[in-house]
């Protein structure tokens, strides 16, 4: 069963109810959760609650002001009613007739002056209705315009957004090709953003990979001369002992030969030492040349050494900031798409709780124009109720007056009838002897 915010059981009520125009689904009593919707949210449930809370009071309160002036109304109408009766007993009919007297009536209105008044109330109904019709449609369009203005905010934050990212990408591409730039020297492929950590230490992998291929290629060939050296040698000296051998079989052939063989000997020796003696410089300037190349290549792999430790700061530099600006970047972008958002969600629930308002508004006036017609119609039916209850009435007042006034006429008729009548007894008397009228004094006595 329902519940209502005023007891509508009460005649009084539901006389101003009537004469208001308010229905009593109006009057309903309902809480915060029955203006709860599928899609709606809390702030709009607010908003439907306050309004429908707003309009009840409202409706409360005409309902009550309404109630006191009708008491006041009552109370007055009884004191001249009062006033009235104690004027009435005073009233003497006089000896004109009917027609003739002055009756104190209330004018009747014609039948054409009810029907002036009800076109003009029609009239002035169908103009409010063209004026809620306005209403509405003004409203109807400054709703469009909300909702257009919505999506072309959606549409530049869309395009924000997207020249954002292609900003993002720009910076990308330009610190990319920066760091190209700078690693053109010790890399040949460019360095992504993502993967240059992974290419810089492939790269120095490479390169002492490099540096450690070029120091066993020189060991290997170290090994190698030192193997033909090794091997030079051993030739020399098998050569230097086949000559012996010989030489001493040359001894044995004969002693005649021994000094040419001392000479030949000699002459070998020399030889020998000779080459000994350039095998050993150029053995030692072929170590110094080694020395010389090892100490080259030393220093060489400590400059690449050194450029390459310089290149990975510099790159650890570059990709320290790269990242200090990517993140600074990008904390102002959340920063910006952050306050963005709040706006537009501020913004856009703005605009939902004034399209509400103004819903509700305009339901508030399509009650309240349905709330004037029921006034009217209410009325208009009172009206023409209590123009036949006056009807009535006034037929029943001129036709008891007529039959009050038709009796008073006959008490008047036989009172002058009897005056009359003792008139032409006393004349009929006043010719008769005293003695007669004496007995005819005792006989009208006894009578």
């Amino acid at each position: 069963m329902n519940s209502y915010v005023i007891d509508i059981s009460s005649s009084r009520i539901q006389s101003a109810m009537l004469n208001l125009g308010i229905e009593p689904k109006e009057l309903i009593r309902k809480v915060f959760e029955d203006f709860a919707t599928k899609d709606s949210k809390e702030e709009i449930q607010i908003v439907r609650y306050n309004f429908f809370k707003r309009k009840q009071e409202e409706l409360v309160r005409q309902i009550k002001d309404y109630i006191k002036t009708e008491i006041i109304r009552g109370f007055e109408i009884n004191s001249l009613s009062k006033n009235q009766e104690s004027s009435n007993n005073d009233f003497l009919i006089t000896s004109l007739q009917f027609p003739e007297s002055k009756l104190c009536l209330k004018p009747k209105l014609k039948p054409i002056d009810i029907i002036n008044k009800t076109l003009s109330e029609v009239k002035e109904a169908i103009s409010e209705q063209e004026a809620i019709d306005k209403k509405l449609k003004r409203g109807k369009e400054l709703r469009e315009k909300a909702k257009s203005a919505v999506s072309k905010i959606r549409l530049k934050l869309s395009e924000f957004k997207e020249k954002q990212k292609e900003n993002i990408e720009r910076i990308k591409y330009n610190e990319q090709k920066n760091l190209t730039k700078l690693l053109r020297y010790t890399t040949s492929a460019s360095p992504n953003k993502f993967v240059i950590k992974q290419k810089f230490t492939r790269f120095s992998q490479s390169q002492t990979r490099n540096s450690s291929n070029k120091e066993l290629d020189i060991e290997s060939q170290i090994k190698k001369y030192e193997q033909k050296m090794i091997k030079s040698k051993n030739l020399h000296d098998l050569s230097n002992l086949s000559k012996k051998q010989a030489m001493s079989k040359l001894l044995e052939k004969g002693f005649k030969k021994s000094k040419v063989q001392d000479l030949i000997e000699k002459e070998m020796n020399e030889k020998l030492n000779k080459l000994v003696s350039k095998s050993k410089t150029l053995e030692n300037r072929k170590f110094e040349n080694l020395r010389q190349k090892e100490q080259i290549r030393y220093k060489i792999r400590e400059r690449n050494d050194e450029k390459r430790s310089r290149a990975q700061s510099r790159v650890k530099e570059r990709a320290f900031c790269d990242n200090e600006k990517a993140k600074s970047l990008e904390k102002k972008l959340q920063t910006s798409n952050s306050l963005l958002e709040k706006k537009h969600f501020n913004w856009k629930r703005e605009m939902e709780i004034r399209n509400e308002m103004q819903r509700l508004k305009d339901e508030e006036m399509m009650n309240n124009a349905e709330r004037k017609k029921r006034i009217m119609k209410f009325r208009r039916e009172n009206v023409i109720e209590k123009q036949k209850y006056d009807d009535k009435r006034i037929r029943a007042m001129k036709k008891d007056r007529e039959v009050d006034v038709k009796r008073k006429m006959e008490i008047a008729m036989e009172n002058m009838k009897e005056k009359e009548r003792v008139r032409e007894m006393l004349t009929v008397l006043k010719k008769i002897p005293e003695s007669k009228i004496l007995g005819q004094k005792s006989m009208i006595g006894k009578d």
